[in-house]
């Protein structure tokens, strides 16, 4: 397979996770998921309870549409911009249909008090303020892995300061970037792990992600923790990419029937295992996902800037 093809097809399992999860996305409860959807194995628009309701089936959450701009953010063959970003991000919530988290609210305040955008970042420590960086592996994919490490803190930051977030980012680009490199899933996750982080205990929560697995999915992650903060959200991403290492399609169905944060772990589960030879994301979910022809021209500007 290409590596241009491996590409693309990360950032779509990135984002297609994110799809797949809106139904059921903050429900903590996996028996209501169950009584409610059964398996969360098809894009579907969510309840009119949920927090994104009225979202049309294929749509984003607030995390993917986050993703999304930063990719429309980049441009071919040039470095990443924060202000870019920045600029495009703080537009988008002008007239956003969706959901509006802390982290986001508090960020605009900021900008709105007259911060400079670099720091004006709230301090939440949740996961989605790492796993967005889909559209950056695609972009820098000729750029050394610690140039697109520190793309992928900078990016992070600008919502998210809390440090341990930004490691999370920094993790997911050498974890993805071995598995494209052709070391398997669980070499790849290893092997980001004996890099230096600054606060995320990134060895120690690989190893309590591989001792949870047995445990089964749904059990490892409401084990690990559910919830949108880093400490949870993040072994419990790594539990479902070890459980799932080699089928993308039962890993992101596991994450979003697994219940809390499905969104976040799944940005980022979807790019590690997208990353992999032979992955496919099923063409039932890319025939559903709005976004597809946005991310497809996207692709194809990087294609033309890059040919692989």
């Amino acid at each position: 397979m290409p590596q241009s093809s491996r590409l693309a097809t990360l950032l779509e399992a990135s984002l297609i996770a994110d799809s797949l999860a809106l139904p059921a996305h903050w429900i903590y409860d996996p028996e209501a998921i169950t009584r409610t959807f059964g398996r969360v194995d098809e894009v579907v628009a969510p309840p009119a309870t949920s927090y994104h309701a009225g979202r049309p089936a294929g749509a984003q959450t607030h995390y993917g549409d986050q993703a999304l701009t930063l990719m429309d953010s980049l441009v071919p063959g040039q470095p990443f911009d924060p202000n870019a970003f920045a600029t495009r991000w703080r537009a988008m919530w002008a007239d956003y249909p969706g959901y509006c988290d802390g982290a986001t609210k508090t960020t605009l305040a900021n900008l709105e008090a007259g911060m400079p955008a670099t720091e004006a970042g709230s301090p939440s420590s949740d996961l989605g303020g790492a796993t967005r960086i889909a559209p950056l592996l695609v972009a820098l994919a000729d750029a050394p892995d610690e140039v697109v490490v520190e793309a992928a803190r900078a990016q992070t930051a600008l919502t998210h300061r809390d440090v341990a977030v930004s490691d999370a980012a920094a993790f997911l680009v050498r974890a993805t970037r071995a598995v494209l490199r052709g070391e398997s899933v669980p070499e790849a996750l290893a092997s980001a792990a004996k890099a230096s982080y600054y606060l995320l205990p990134v060895a120690e929560q690989l190893e309590a992600a591989r001792a949870a697995v047995s445990a089964g999915d749904t059990e490892a992650v409401q084990a690990l923790g559910p919830a949108c903060g880093v400490s949870g959200a993040f072994p419990s991403m790594l539990a479902l990419a070890l459980a799932h290492p080699n089928d993308l399609e039962a890993a992101l169905i596991a994450n979003a029937t697994a219940g809390g944060d499905s969104a976040a772990r799944g940005l980022g589960l979807g790019m590690i295992l997208g990353a992999a030879e032979g992955a496919v994301v099923p063409e039932r979910w890319r025939a559903a996902w709005l976004a597809r022809p946005r991310v497809e021209a996207f692709l194809r500007a990087q294609e033309a800037r890059s040919p692989q």
